[in-house]
């Protein structure tokens, strides 16, 4: 049976009775099909509705061939086919998604009129969305790469058609030969049931497409779009972006993380780089005196260490290197006790190093780890592991 898309002749419609024409299990949950309903399901690049059937939580809507399925939770559940159920929508989910892909038709629309781009590509994510669009519309000059100014200028002209608030149409078509009258600004592939979304004018729109995801009723609706960044993706350009709700909660975000990040500057939008400037030379230099002082430690420890007479292990605690300074503290003076043992630490790792056939670091660290816990491994010649202090403490005791 063919499911009654409700949600095209009112996508406002957030409760809706409907009719439970056939419920079977599916795998810990019910799939339940209703002779019509305000669910959208997933598809376009646009994620389904979510909601209540009946006071049951609606998990999951998909199309199978002309029917709706509801993957609706099993626990608890009383439904059965014949039974009149009130469905309700999560209304904020819906209003994001059909700002959200308002936006993108939006967006695309700028690109295929003002800079020749096809969108090939579009997924709605939880955190952004993303658009793929590639240059093939003749009567205009490919770009190379898309600069901050160019990316600032399609963004402008997104939000003007959003200022404009232009009536955002959706007509269905029988036939392919019907909606073929249309502007489309891509070819329709589909030869019925055809669903088609104008913004602007039918004589001029800002953007004609076949879609069959939901909308709101004018481009104000959307609220604002913001591009996030543009990067090269299979010979293609790709474009992250956030409209309506969620746009505004993003810049929201960042404009309270530049606030907090000019008080811990003491600077303004004005001198905010300069002062930023000024911290990474502070840095680098920092980085450098530490690297220097790290180097000399290294050469200390080194010398020091091949002073000593022991009979069988050394011990080095370079709790004061780095990873890398540690590293080749042992390198180095593994070259030079030979028939010794020599142990390097470094905070929480320790570098064990065997330098005769008696004692095998790999072999030594594997058994301690299995019987206390920890990570690390190597072979018989050279292993590190790392440890809790309590653990370490341990280990180097055992040795």
């Amino acid at each position: 049976m063919k499911t009654e898309k409700i949600y095209f002749e009112n996508m406002y419609l957030d409760k809706l009775e409907s009719e439970i024409v056939s419920i079977e299990n599916g795998e810990n949950s019910l799939l339940v099909e209703l002779d019509k309903t305000i669910f959208f399901a997933e598809g376009g690049g646009q994620s389904c509705d979510l909601g209540y059937i009946s006071d049951h939580r609606v998990q999951y809507v998909y199309e199978d061939g002309e029917r709706i399925i509801h993957q609706v939770e099993m626990e608890g559940s009383e439904l059965k086919e014949g039974d009149t159920i009130l469905g309700a929508i999560d209304w904020s989910r819906r209003f994001d998604n059909m700002q959200r892909h308002c936006g993108e038709h939006i967006l695309a629309g700028v690109m295929d009129r003002e800079y020749g781009y096809t969108n090939r590509g579009f997924h709605m994510g939880d955190n952004y969305m993303t658009a793929d669009f590639n240059f093939e519309k003749e009567g205009f000059r490919e770009l190379s790469a898309f600069n901050q100014d160019t990316i600032d200028e399609i963004e402008l002209y997104a939000n003007k058609v959003i200022w404009e608030d232009l009536p955002v149409t959706i007509e269905q078509f029988d036939s392919l030969e019907e909606a073929s009258l249309t502007k489309t600004r891509k070819p329709i592939e589909f030869e019925k049931d055809i669903t088609v979304v104008t913004i602007g004018s039918f004589d001029n729109p800002r953007d004609c497409i076949a879609c069959c995801g939901t909308h709101p009723d004018s481009t104000g609706q959307v609220g604002l779009l913001k591009i996030i960044k543009v990067e090269p993706y299979k010979g293609m350009w790709r474009f992250y972006f956030e409209a309506g709700a969620k746009a505004f909660k993003l810049l929201q975000v960042k404009a309270n993380l530049l606030d907090q990040i000019e008080k811990d500057f003491s600077a303004n939008d004005d001198n905010l780089l300069e002062a930023l400037g000024k911290e990474k030379d502070k840095r680098s230099q920092a980085e450098y005196q530490l690297y220097s002082l790290q180097t000399s430690l290294s050469e200390m420890l080194a010398e020091k260490t091949l002073k000593l007479e022991v009979q069988d292990k050394y011990f080095v605690d370079g709790d004061m290197l780095d990873s890398k300074h540690a590293s080749k503290l042992a390198q180095d003076l593994s070259e030079k006790l030979q028939g010794k043992a020599l142990l390097v630490k470094n905070k929480d790792t320790l570098l064990v190093y065997s330098l005769n056939d008696k004692f095998k670091a790999g072999t030594t660290v594997k058994e301690f780890i299995a019987q206390n816990g920890g990570k690390g491994g190597g072979n018989d010649k050279s292993a590190r592991i790392m440890l809790e202090d309590d653990a370490m403490e341990q280990f180097i005791s055992q040795i």
